[in-house]
C-alpha cells in the first residue's frame, strides 16, 4: 500500500538518516503540496492521512519505515532500504526513424535582397 506523499516522504527521510517527527514531515509535505491560498483543514487531513501511512506501516517488517525508538512520534528509514526504479512502459510507443531528405540547391528561392 503506497502513500500519496509516499516518494516525497521517502525524499524527506534520506537527508535525515537519524530520523524526524511526525509533524514536520507534514509541514515538509503540506508546504511542497499546497500553495498560499489552500483550505485550513487539509493540513488536518493530510496529517491524519501520513500519521496513520507511517504507523502502519513501521509495524510491518518489509516496510522501508521504522519508528525512532526511545522518540515518540519520529519516523525514519530502516538502514538496509534501496529505492527501486518504478518504471512504465504501458503506453509508450516507439517512433519510426524517418532518414533525412537532402534539400537540393535552388538559387530561385534564395532571399532578395531588392523585394523584387
Amino acid at each position: 500500500m503506497k502513500n500519496l506523499y509516499y516518494n516525497q516522504i521517502v525524499e524527506l527521510l534520506e537527508h535525515k538518516p537519524e530520523g524526524m517527527k511526525l509533524q514536520t514531515i507534514v509541514l515538509h509535505v503540506y508546504n511542497q503540496n499546497c500553495g498560499l491560498f489552500e483550505r485550513p483543514d487539509l493540513y488536518k487531513r493530510m496529517y491524519s492521512s501520513i500519521s496513520m501511512y507511517l504507523w502502519k506501516q513501521s509495524k510491518k517488517k518489509r516496510s522501508p519505515f521504522q519508528s525512532v525508538k526511545g522518540k515518540w512520534g519520529c519516523y525514519r528509514l530502516k538502514r538496509g532500504f534501496v529505492i527501486q526504479l518504478e518504471l512504465c512502459f504501458d503506453d509508450f510507443t516507439y517512433d519510426e526513424i524517418q532518414p533525412k531528405k537532402k534539400k537540393k540547391f535552388d538559387p530561385d528561392k534564395l532571399p532578395n535582397l531588392f523585394g523584387w
